[in-house]
């Protein structure tokens, strides 16, 4: 409970004693409470959570905790999660979700840095461009301009027919819309349709 609530003190002052870390690292409950954690963006309590072995190895969860974290735009949460070889080495599974779900939620900080990662990187372009269609449909001209950047996701910005073009419209994100007008096979797709 203290881990979940941000009482770092109280989770440094358990772990001191003899036997509660060995208890704690076969409780299920610590790899929610790392969840938890940074959803909430208890860095502090990451940190803690992430000195017990079994934690810091339960890749899955480690994920799922990187996600939350993501979604949530705390980037010193992401930061000392990628520090994890798994979890770096992972972060552009299913698809490239961390940066899908940073393109939605997050801000442009958790997008740059999940970018720094080669594979993530790499990827950003795959599934129909749909990381920039989120980006464009959520409006945060920041990463759908960072996104753009990247040659591949420029060149398939046309991708599923115009959809980030389309989700920009519908959602009222006129500067984002009017930035992918000035990519020509964006705009060359409007005037097949018209």
């Amino acid at each position: 409970v203290a881990k979940s609530k941000g009482q770092t003190q109280v989770v440094e002052e358990l772990l001191k004693i003899h036997g509660v870390n060995d208890i704690a690292s076969t409780n299920d409950n610590n790899n929610k409470a790392l969840i938890d954690a940074a959803r909430a963006g208890h860095i502090r309590d990451v940190e803690e959570l992430l000195k017990i072995r079994k934690v810091r190895n339960d890749l899955d969860n480690n994920f799922l905790a990187l996600m939350a974290a993501v979604k949530n735009g705390h980037i010193d949460v992401v930061n000392r999660l990628l520090k994890l070889r798994d979890v770096r080495k992972n972060a552009s599974a299913y698809d490239n979700y961390a940066l899908r779900a940073a393109a939605r939620y997050a801000d442009i900080d958790v997008v740059n840095r999940l970018l720094e990662l080669p594979e993530v990187r790499r990827n950003a372009h795959t599934n129909n461009n749909e990381v920039l269609i989120l980006a464009a449909g959520s409006g945060n001209i920041e990463v759908v301009n960072r996104l753009l950047e990247l040659p591949e996701v420029r060149r398939n910005a046309h991708a599923n027919n115009n959809e980030a073009l389309i989700r920009a419209a519908q959602n009222g994100h006129v500067e984002v819309a009017q930035e992918l007008l000035k990519i020509e096979l964006v705009k060359d797709w409007c005037d097949i349709e018209a």
